[in-house]
């Protein structure tokens, strides 16, 4: 994948804050259970990114997220 395409679906992959208050407000895919944050940590790729983890309260599935962390 050339560079700028990667630049651009990492891009696409970034969470706006109206997106994240939706994710964090969503359900499981698993179970339907509430999915709740349980880490955030700074992205590898990005420094003014942050990766959350958000785990259902129900059967502990996971996704991680890439969102703006604000720094910019």
């Amino acid at each position: 994948m050339a560079t700028k395409e990667r630049l651009a679906a990492m891009a696409a992959s970034v969470a706006t804050k109206e997106r994240l208050a939706a994710m964090a407000a969503s359900l499981c895919a698993v179970c339907s259970g509430v999915m709740v944050v349980k880490l955030v940590v700074p992205d590898p790729r990005d420094r003014a990114l942050e990766l959350r983890t958000y785990v259902c309260a129900e059967c502990g599935h996971s996704r991680t997220y890439s969102v703006d962390g604000g720094e910019r």
